[in-house]
């Protein structure tokens, strides 16, 4: 399984809160195009002798540009969802605690406690690979 397989998997395992289900979702979709564009970049790089129509130099720099937009876009999206969860997970607690709501809060907290290190794993995956991309390129 690649990396972007195993994070989409865990995103998609991973207890989310009601109020955060838009952004999974548009994180979820993000990174199922960069799996995409990346899975183009990975057979155009496949073996030129055996391709019909192998693709040239630039055709393949075109395509590596793409996965690179296409990760810098999932790492806006992620740092959107991290935004809001971070919002989201104050407001609540705070109204939470307000209402002197100790299992509630137990409860949230377990919830953000599984939810935020899987927003900084997906922003450093994203990280990594595109600093492997960008490293291919200057091969």
């Amino acid at each position: 399984m690649c990396q972007l397989c195993a994070l989409q998997e865990r995103l998609s395992q991973t207890r989310w809160p009601n109020s955060l289900q838009k952004r999974r979702d548009e994180v979820s979709q993000a990174l199922e195009v960069v799996h995409k564009e990346y899975m183009v970049l990975v057979n155009a790089r496949g073996d030129q002798n055996l391709a019909i129509d192998p693709p040239g130099p630039n055709q393949i720099r075109e395509i590596e540009n793409q996965v690179l937009n296409e990760l810098d876009r999932f790492s806006l999206i992620v740092d959107e969802l991290d935004r809001s969860a971070k919002t989201w997970f104050s407001e609540k607690e705070r109204k939470l605690k307000e209402g002197a709501n100790g299992k509630q809060v137990d409860e949230l907290q377990k919830i953000k406690q599984s939810l935020m290190p899987l927003i900084d794993e997906a922003r450093a995956r994203a990280g990594r690979f595109r600093a492997i991309e960008l490293q291919r390129r200057s091969e």
